[in-house]
């Protein structure tokens, strides 16, 4: 989904991730906005689905299973570490921050509110290893962070467990992992890693998926950047069926664009 107007006016999009083809674009997200996606090929379209990726949206994953059964749901890797720096890394960062402040320690509060960058990096080993000046100092100062508090360590810690588990190909291995990874997270003693294995539980299969399927909606994440630059080039569109025509246009292949430039200009050129 991307926006197309303010105050909270949405389109949905489907791709064909393999060639970025739009399959599918109407104006809205809810349910009844997204079904005519199930009626608009035929039979044997449909048949040759053999999986999507997606974020965790319940109404899209819900249509998906109920239309279409023997489709696989994936939940990719983009949204899920995004979710979790948003629910738990930024929450106990800012948190621990306010804590320090509280008591009177500013150096360590400017530490924590100005690390929300530095503690998506992995913490190094050896940080002698460092390939850059910078890269260093950053290290330095990312063991001192882990070092001054142990939530933002076992936060760290797990994120990049986290990570790591989107790089298992093998079903059971992951199924396992993950179950491993979520006792962690419930036995951390830390209340947003806890609400967060508990609301990601949920989700267990579509996450499993991604060692069978290892795809990423991230294609399309890309093509949204695309649309918004379109958008904010045309300092809007008023017009909505002619901005789904330009979208279609934006990710046709270059030769096919070449040969819808050439038959236009010919035909213009006829006219003159």
């Amino acid at each position: 989904e991307f926006s197309i107007l303010k105050g909270h006016k949405y389109a949905s999009l489907v791709l064909d991730i393999s060639n970025k083809q739009v399959l599918f674009l109407a104006i809205g997200r809810a349910m009844e906005d997204f079904i005519p996606f199930f009626s608009w090929y035929d039979k044997e379209f449909y048949r040759n689905i053999k999986y999507a990726a997606m974020d965790q949206n319940h109404t899209y994953a819900y249509y998906f299973k109920k239309q279409l059964p023997h489709v696989d749901i994936v939940s990719d890797r983009y949204h899920m570490t995004a979710n979790f720096l948003k629910d738990v890394m930024d929450k106990v960062r800012l948190r621990i921050a306010r804590k320090l402040r509280d008591e009177g320690d500013e150096e360590g509060y400017k530490m924590f509110k100005h690390a929300n960058y530095l503690l998506f990096t992995p913490k190094m080993k050896d940080s002698s290893r460092a390939k850059t000046l910078s890269e260093f100092d950053g290290q330095l100062q990312l063991g001192r962070l882990m070092e001054m508090n142990e939530e933002i360590s076992k936060a760290s810690l797990l994120y990049h467990q986290l990570r790591a588990l989107y790089e298992i190909r093998d079903e059971q291995v992951m199924r396992d992992e993950w179950e491993k990874w979520l006792c962690m997270c419930e036995q951390s003693g830390i209340a947003e890693l806890v609400k967060f294995a508990s609301k990601k539980r949920k989700y267990t299969e579509q996450i499993i998926m991604h060692a069978k399927y290892p795809v990423t909606s991230g294609i399309i994440e890309g093509c949204m950047n695309t649309i918004k630059v379109m958008k904010r080039a045309a300092w809007g569109f008023r017009d909505f069926e002619y901005f789904f025509l330009r979208i279609k246009y934006a990710f046709l292949p270059y030769k096919i664009k070449q040969e819808v430039k050439d038959k236009l200009f010919w035909n213009c050129s006829e006219n003159l």
